[in-house]
């Protein structure tokens, strides 16, 4: 078993350091060797050239110096952060990732939902990691999208943490890993089963934005979407504050705690801007 004072990592030299070493040495009496050649049989014409080639030399070989100064002790580092888990997981701090977006047509509600996804996987205790989305455009389409990603990270952050999967963005991922022969049969069915998922989350996102609105049946899925009104704009609309997942009431398909996701949309009002400009211009 581990001691809690075991290092965070270790240094180990290459076999190929001697090599270095003593190729190192041996050029390094060759260039003494130049350089007491051209100072002993200094010419007594042409200095100038005689100058301007010793200087050109001199330089190369302060250049050498500089380089096989790197090489003469090459080592492997290797490091073990489930250590520095182990040691100072209940000291680390809690920390609130904040998400930021504001038109979902420059920002498709796709990529933010992504966002999201790759920040609830973090490698961090879920007790201590919360995620807001701050939504500056107040668009019922970008709260869609994250209700979806919230039904996901059920199923996507037990899996990124049951394989240690390092690319936690699902699009990224499942666009540039493949199974093969090599991988066991219980990962590649639920690859495969995950990958099939987020297709379908994928296309119900796409569609919807498509679209332009969420639909009537989608809309009574969260009591969220009651604070969307008909009248509201993405410059003129009330202050928005939707927890989709909370610690304690959601968890995924494990059983465990998720981190928290809070929808935040601030208050817009064309009145204030109107009001204040109508206030400079009296104490003018």
């Amino acid at each position: 078993m581990e001691s809690r004072d075991s290092p965070f990592y270790t240094t180990v030299a290459k076999p190929v350091a001697k090599i270095n070493r003593a190729y190192g040495c041996v050029y390094f009496c060759a260039i003494l060797g130049l350089l007491y050649y051209r100072i002993k049989y200094m010419p007594k014409e042409g200095y100038a050239i005689w100058i301007l080639v010793f200087c050109a030399e001199l330089g190369l070989a302060f250049q050498w110096v500089l380089e096989m100064s790197f090489r003469l002790w090459p080592v492997d580092r290797f490091t073990y952060p489930e250590r520095l888990s182990e040691r100072f997981e209940r000291e680390l701090p809690p920390i609130d990732v904040f998400i930021c977006t504001a038109d979902h047509v420059k920002e498709p509600p796709l990529d933010v939902s992504n966002t999201v996804l790759s920040t609830l996987a973090f490698n961090y205790p879920v007790e201590k990691l919360t995620c807001y989305v701050w939504d500056d455009g107040g668009s019922p389409l970008t709260f869609y999208a994250l209700l979806e990603a919230s039904r996901f990270a059920k199923i996507w952050v037990p899996f990124c943490h049951k394989y240690s999967i390092q690319q936690r963005c699902p699009e990224a991922y499942f666009s540039e890993y493949y199974v093969n022969e090599n991988d066991n049969f219980p990962f590649i069915t639920e690859w495969e089963n995950v990958k099939k998922l987020y297709e379908e989350m994928k296309y119900r996102i796409n569609s919807t934005v498509e679209r332009g609105t969420v639909p009537e049946h989608q809309c009574k899925e969260h009591n969220g979407f009651k604070e969307w009104k008909p009248e509201m704009t993405p410059r003129d609309h009330p202050s928005i504050v939707q927890v989709l997942l909370e610690r304690g009431n959601d968890i995924n398909v494990e059983g465990h705690d998720l981190p928290r996701l809070v929808y935040v949309s601030r208050e817009k009002r064309h009145d204030i801007k109107t009001h204040s400009t109508l206030l400079m211009c009296t104490l003018q």
